[in-house]
């Protein structure tokens, strides 16, 4: 065994550049999942040990106010053990000529979603004034001891800052639902002492928010039938924005690195397959030898799939080593869009068990392409090569077509179709670098296409406008005949069916700003509802169905029929017209407006009628910043990609080569010459190209729809789409790659020695 390593070091070390490919694949195949298992599993474990620090809350009830009597009835439901009451509200603040936004709300009277304190004093010391989230402290450079002056309904006030926080409640906080990545420059929380409450507000108001650990089912049911009218909404951690969204991620993230990974793993089998054989392909009379010198085919198989253990092994003991880095630079992304304390790196054991999988996978490859060194007698190994027996295929009993075939495409048909394996092996690499490809590519391409539809197609205002509720109906008229905008209320909906989540209805007056058309492209009316196609499938409704809701601070239950589904990505809900929810018996009462060109957004917010001001630019903004912050998880997998095209290509034009080699030489005798046999060999794997990239592109489109549905949410829908441009790009690397190894592989025929190719025994 001695001699055999010593062989396997000098085999390893003469053809570095074939072994290479292998320890790459391995690698990539870990570095790709332990890598991305580092993200998921450390955001997953960061979470779960703040909101277990924090007590975080198991859901949350929004009312108009909670009586001692209210909060008794909460307490009483089954399984609730703890309760902590708060009161919220909006307020506006101007720092440095910045109009701002912050979400108050008392401690509350329990010890539930405790804020960690980043700086200051605890929110339970007594104090006056105010603690402020870390990252809207951040952007205005706010400070522990600075004075913040907040307007509350025309009252304005100055505060001193007592702290900086970070809530659990608040892992993702963006201000309002019209955005998708947090807005630190536009709107902030904080926690408003006891107190200073009854000096913002000059009264001491009832609590409008319960925090209720346990009973989380029983929560949900019962509440809006003990509160009546007072009831709001109900949320829990799987529905609640700021923090459902964190916990989205992580299952996106969990979800691509099993799908990627899996892709790799089977590519690097082919890589680890085509390796050996082609090794074995160049040392048949080195296996002869061995045979001679009494080894038996079990010692020298064993020998062979030596290779796949130590350079698949070694390939992804490196990729777990530089799996850190990876996580690292990931996560690293995603403190800019979520807010923790602290950020643990951690991985499952599930990252041992890959590194291991890919090992024996590249072992097992090994062993399973050194079986032409157990099948054949040494005696003829001896002979340099072994004679292959070519065999009719079916396409010569088509003689009109096979007559009219040169001899030497006669030879390459009857040799491609005779070798289906190497042909199989060709075109599921170029359809597998069109699959990662198109999915590297796409991605980008789909978030970029949903933020261009929710903000450009879909909705068409350039800004849109909450009113203060202190408005009387005629400010309210005053303000639509002079912006000339679009009403909409919005408003929690609970719906029969239903799938746990309670879905948000948007009543819409008459207006040009809201664009949505269902899947048969047809505008919607005034009768009935429209739902989106994510809801729809979530409680299985069709057209033609009928459904009953139950709006915030209405006890009447309302059935419609439903007359068009949305192919919309977000929100997913329910649309009405407001003629339509009158007709029904419902309240129009409306406090949002879109509205068009020719209103500055800060004119607006200086308007003492509006209380809030959101331009649709800002939001694509959001949006715009949401995908940039995937870009590093995107780039990684082109990079990838396109490094797996070059090597799974390389490999097989080498292995073609080598299984050839001595057939090219016959040719040559046989009177062609070295330009016809290159001509032959790239016309095959140019046609093997081709065939790889047409299977590839639906095949690319269907794992690209697996690709989006791991970024796809309860209340978040994606459409994949891929723009030409990318497809063209995904389509000129993987053919570029393929003939680039073609033509180096013509280089290589012409310049073989085409004698010492044919001879036998020395």
């Amino acid at each position: 065994m001695h001699f055999l390593n010593k062989k396997l070091k000098r085999d390893i070390f003469q053809n570095w550049t074939q072994f290479f490919s292998v320890f790459l694949m391995a690698l990539l195949s870990v570095l790709v999942y332990v890598g991305l298992e580092g993200v998921w599993h450390s955001m997953q474990t960061s979470i779960n040990r703040f909101a277990e620090e924090s007590n975080l809350a198991d859901s949350w009830i929004h009312a108009i106010e909670f009586t001692e009597e209210d909060i008794n009835l909460i307490m009483g439901i089954e399984g609730v053990y703890e309760i902590s009451v708060k009161t919220t509200f909006q307020v506006s603040a101007q720092i440095a000529d910045i109009n701002t936004y912050i979400f108050l709300e008392t401690p509350g009277t329990g010890d539930i979603s405790i804020p960690t304190i980043v700086d200051g004093s605890s929110v339970y010391s007594y104090e006056d004034g105010i603690w402020i989230n870390l990252e809207y402290a951040e952007v205005h450079h706010i400070s522990v001891g600075d004075e913040i002056t907040i307007e509350f309904q025309g009252m304005v006030n100055s505060l001193i800052v007592r702290g900086i926080i970070q809530s659990p409640a608040r892992i993702h906080f963006t201000g309002t639902s019209d955005f998708v990545a947090p807005q630190p420059n536009l709107f902030g929380y904080g926690i408003i002492a006891y107190q200073s409450l009854e000096t913002i507000l000059n009264h001491s108001p009832l609590p409008n928010l319960v925090e209720v650990r346990g009973g989380e089912g029983d929560v949900r049911r019962l509440a809006p039938e003990l509160l009546g009218a007072q009831f709001i909404s109900y949320f829990n951690q799987n529905s609640l924005f700021d923090v459902s969204n964190a916990v989205d991620r992580v299952g996106q993230v969990r979800g691509l690195s099993i799908l990627f990974s899996f892709i790799f793993v089977l590519l690097s089998i082919l890589t680890m397959f085509t390796t050996i054989k082609r090794l074995i392909e160049t040392q048949l009379k080195e296996v002869a030898t061995l045979g001679a010198l009494g080894f038996s085919s079990k010692v020298i198989s064993l020998h062979y799939s030596s290779y796949g253990l130590f350079v698949g092994g070694a390939g992804a003991l490196v990729g777990a080593l530089c799996a850190p880095l990876i996580s690292l630079i990931v996560l690293e992304t995603q403190k800019n869009t979520y807010s923790l304390p602290e950020w643990y790196l951690s991985y499952t054991w599930t990252s041992l068990l890959v590194i291991t999988m890919v090992t024996f996978i590249c072992t097992l490859s090994a062993f399973i392409a050194s079986k032409k060194s157990r099948s054949v007698l040494p005696a003829l190994y001896l002979r340099g090569n072994t004679i292959k027996t070519g065999k009719p295929t079916f396409l010569e009993k088509i003689t009109f077509i096979w007559n009219k075939l040169l001899f030497g495409s006669r030879w390459a048909w009857r040799d491609a179709l005779s070798n289906p394996v190497r042909i199989l092996m060709g075109i599921v690499g170029v359809a597998g670098s069109m699959m990662l490809l198109m999915a590297g590519l796409g991605m980008p391409n789909t978030l970029y296409g949903q933020r261009d539809d929710a903000f450009g197609r879909e909705f068409t205002y350039t800004s849109q406008i909450r009113v203060s509720i202190l408005n009387t109906n005629e400010q309210n008229y005053d303000l639509q005949h002079e912006l000339d905008g679009q009403w909409i209320q919005r408003l929690p909906a609970r719906t029969t069916p239903d799938d746990g989540l309670d879905r948000l209805l948007t009543i819409f007056d008459e207006g040009n700003y809201i664009q949505l058309r269902t899947i048969e492209d047809e505008p919607m009316q005034q009768d009935g509802v429209y739902i989106t196609e994510g809801f729809a499938i979530a409680v299985s409704l069709d057209v033609g169905d009928y459904m009953s809701l139950r709006v915030s601070m209405d006890t009447t239950e309302y059935e419609f029929q439903v007359v068009g589904i949305l192919p919309s990505s977000t929100p997913q809900g329910i649309y009405i017209s407001s003629e339509n929810w009158r007709n029904a018996g419902g309240a129009f009462q409306p406090q949002i407006m879109l509205l068009g060109d020719g209103h500055s957004a800060d004119e607006l917010r200086d308007d003492s009628r509006i209380e809030q001001v959101i331009a649709m630019v800002d939001q694509r903004d959001s949006a715009t910043e949401m995908i940039q912050n995937l870009y590093s998880i995107f780039a990684l997998i082109i990079g990838f990609a396109s490094l797996l095209v070059v090597v799974i290509l390389y490999n097989l034009g080498a292995l073609n080569f080598t299984e050839r080699r001595r057939d090219y030489a016959t040719l040559l005798v046989l009177g062609l010459h070295k330009q016809e046999i290159r001509k032959l060999a790239m016309v095959e794997n140019i046609i093997t190209t081709l065939i790889g990239w047409i299977l590839g592109i639906p095949a690319g489109f269907w794992f690209l729809t697996q690709y989006v549905a791991t970024h796809s949410t309860d209340q978040l829908i994606y459409y994949p789409y891929l723009r030409t441009r990318s497809l063209v790009i995904a389509s000129c690397i993987a053919i570029g790659c393929s003939l680039t190894t073609t033509f180096l592989l013509g280089r290589r025929i012409t310049k073989t020695d085409m004698v010492e190719a044919i001879k036998g025994v020395e």
